[in-house]
């Protein structure tokens, strides 16, 4: 008898001898987690629509029937999702967030109406260069785009809006440097150069995911190379120059107006959805062609064109890309290709190693 009861008590207490190391266990889980989740930061910055400068708090309601948030310099509209307004609403296709010649961020929504909206940023998320300022020295967190009413490049950092240079070795109006005279401090506390009328700021370019190389020999057609960390492994990725004859020679016409073009490519441009319509400009214009090559693989022949018909023995061909669609190279590595292929006058061929 006394047996039995000693075996249940036994029994007993090793049932919440397991029963406390479950709850433990499960506590310590808990602990985990939460030091986990607390220690993980959100690299998602939200840009506010006027002053296009980070929030001091979450993109939010707050009580009203839109969304705003408190920067630096005061209260502003913000947008918790790209491209959509500050209400909510999608931007159109065709008419993404941008500033269209206003003082602030916007874009239209349905039909013919319109709403204020701002960027989101991944402080995490690559960049194909580092995009400096003339005057703050800080990295451009979005495009450095042409001003036409200013006459004059800029983009946004975390201090503000500030000048920069869309291309290296140019000023922040898109001159170019003197060759004997690069871009540079040159000892001053900004980067400055000579040019052929004078001397003017710039901003300074330095390599992100990909760096300017000196041609070898035996490689003498690269002009870029990039490393691409993608979802499973690293990959090398070189933009191979080969001169083309039909790509216009009279493109300093449209020196500025390509940059800002440039910089609205996207992929989904590739195999667009019924009733996507590429994006145009006032002059300029994207082709896209799906081809087979003498490998019997798909490649696509992307081109940037004037808006004009072409006259007798002049090309309006600004820019060509090739890229094998198998390689599915992201979107933002083709746009440095098109700025190459417009810089220097060749075709580019994206070739993935």
């Amino acid at each position: 008898m006394f047996e039995l009861l000693r075996k249940a008590s036994a029994n007993h207490k090793n049932s919440n001898m397991g029963k406390i190391e479950q709850k433990l266990t499960l506590f310590l889980i808990f602990i985990v987690l939460i030091g986990w989740t607390e220690g993980k930061e959100n690299t998602t910055k939200y840009y506010s629509s006027y002053y296009g400068i980070p929030c001091d708090e979450d993109c939010d309601t707050h009580g009203k029937s839109y969304f705003w948030c408190y920067t630096k310099k005061g209260w502003d509209y913000c947008s918790t999702k790209e491209n959509t307004d500050y209400k909510g609403e999608p931007c159109r296709e065709d008419h993404l967030c941008g500033k269209y010649g206003k003082s602030y961020y916007w874009c239209y929504t349905k039909g013919d109406n319109w709403g204020y909206c701002g960027f989101l940023r991944n402080a995490e998320e690559p960049k194909t260069l580092l995009y400096k300022t003339v005057t703050y020295m800080s990295e451009c967190w979005d495009e450095c785009l042409y001003i036409e009413k200013k006459d004059y490049f800029r983009c946004h950092t975390d201090e503000g809006w500030d000048y920069c240079s869309p291309l290296p070795d140019v000023t922040y109006k898109n001159e170019p440097c003197r060759l004997d005279h690069y871009c540079g401090t040159h000892g001053s506390g900004h980067a400055w150069c000579y040019t052929n009328s004078g001397s003017d700021n710039c901003g300074l370019i330095s390599p992100g995911e990909c760096q300017y190389i000196i041609p070898r020999k035996e490689d003498s057609q690269t002009l870029i190379s990039c490393i691409w960390n993608d979802e499973k492994n690293q990959k090398e990725i070189k933009f191979n120059a080969e001169p083309d004859l039909t790509v216009s020679t009279e493109g300093s016409t449209w020196k500025n107006e390509i940059i800002n073009f440039i910089a609205r490519w996207k992929n989904a441009y590739l195999n667009p959805e019924p009733n996507t319509k590429l994006t145009t400009s006032e002059n300029l214009r994207f082709e896209v062609q799906k081809l087979v090559n003498e490998d019997e693989k798909e490649y696509y022949n992307l081109q940037i064109m004037v808006n004009v018909y072409s006259q007798s023995g002049k090309s309006n061909k600004l820019a060509q890309v090739v890229i094998l669609e198998q390689d599915k190279v992201p979107d933002r590595f083709v746009r440095l290709a098109f700025v190459e292929s417009f810089r220097h006058q060749t075709r580019i061929f994206v070739q993935i190693n």
